[in-house]
């Protein structure tokens, strides 16, 4: 059996998509890997004077549920849409390109 490491996703969006939190959610692990069966939890920040806002996801918070949050694996991904809603690759990803 793998062990869970834990992870923060951290998902960057404007904040006219706050409603579809779920869709991006789904999206995600449709384009990234697959969706821990109930073993992750979300959080929706909501933004600080910015247009921008986010939905953070602790993966594997229910198998290993203490953790040092400061040293956890974490990355972060932009999210946009266009015609479709798109979880576009990891802004460090994107930066190194």
């Amino acid at each position: 059996m793998q062990r869970a490491i834990p992870k923060r996703i951290v998902l960057r969006l404007h904040v006219k998509h706050e409603l579809e939190e779920a869709a991006i959610i789904d999206t995600f692990f449709a384009l990234h890997g697959p969706k821990p069966a109930f073993d992750f939890y979300s959080h929706l920040c909501a933004p600080n004077q910015s247009s921008k806002m986010h939905i953070v996801l602790d993966l594997y918070c229910k198998t290993v549920p203490t953790v040092d949050l400061h040293a956890i694996e974490h990355k972060v991904f932009k999210v946009y849409k266009g015609d479709e809603l798109y979880v576009d690759l990891s802004l460090e990803e994107t930066l190194a390109n």
